[in-house]
């Protein structure tokens, strides 16, 4: 997984989540050799651009001017700039390992250019047993400010059904609790929840339609599955998260927090 931070401008923090799961994605899929875990680490002048490794962990510190109106950039534009850095990041550690090919590097900015950082990335495919060439896909489609998710029916590689079931917040940090499981019912229904979800998410082929069923012991609630849409209540979220938790665990989240 690669992430891009910064210790100058607090607004990489919310808005790098999209660049860093593009970035992450395709150096899977141009098969770059280079390290599972790298944060690209956006410094000033008082610390040294270096390359260093911190455990399993490797970081890049890079000084990069940004634009004086920074913040006021849309969303392409501040795009623009991550991925100037996470190049140019690359490239020096390119530089020190001649295992990387700089050509794949160049290749990845040239494609998230041509798609003007507008990505499906599949999260999971569930192959239909009963029906030779039928998957269903969880896409994760990453935006600045939201991680939009679908699922997606295709037969013989011709997508026949697609539909929104989620809009979340910009990290994968929940991805695995929410759309980790999927199952067939037959060929006609598909079934996606995760390791922690209250939620099974349905979806019916026949009219692309999708139903919502809450597993839990409180079917007015769904503590989880709230907490990390992107728009949401964050402080009563995380309160009925809470409340649903074991005590003991509860309280041990609820003093980290403080």
């Amino acid at each position: 997984m690669l992430r891009l931070g910064s210790i100058v401008e607090y607004e990489f923090g919310p808005n790098t989540g999209a660049i860093s799961l593009i970035y992450s994605h395709l150096l899977k899929k141009y098969d770059v050799d280079i390290d599972k875990d790298i944060l690209v680490n956006h410094i000033g002048t008082e610390l040294q651009e270096q390359i260093v490794r911190h455990g399993n962990q490797l970081g890049i510190n890079i000084r990069w001017t940004l634009p004086g109106d920074f913040r006021k950039l849309d969303s392409s534009n501040k795009n623009l700039v991550f991925m100037e850095i996470i190049n140019e990041a690359l490239l020096r550690l390119a530089s020190e390992r001649p295992q990387i090919d700089i050509i794949k590097i160049k290749a990845i900015r040239q494609e998230i250019l041509d798609k003007k950082f507008s990505f499906d990335i599949i999260y999971k495919s569930f192959v239909n047993k009963l029906r030779e060439g039928q998957i269903a896909h969880v896409l994760v489609h990453p935006e600045l400010e939201k991680f939009n998710y679908y699922l997606s029916i295709e037969e013989d590689k011709i997508e026949k059904c697609r539909v929104m079931i989620y809009s979340g917040k910009t990290t994968a940090f929940y991805i695995p609790d929410l759309f980790s499981y999927g199952k067939w019912k037959g060929v006609e229904e598909f079934i996606v929840t995760g390791k922690r979800s209250e939620i099974e998410i349905h979806i019916y082929l026949e009219g692309c339609k999708v139903t919502f069923i809450n597993m839990s012991g409180d079917s007015a609630k769904a503590p989880l599955f709230e907490l990390f849409k992107s728009e949401t209540d964050e402080k009563k979220s995380l309160q009925d998260y809470l409340y649903s938790l074991n005590p003991a665990l509860s309280a041990i989240i609820t003093q980290s927090l403080n």
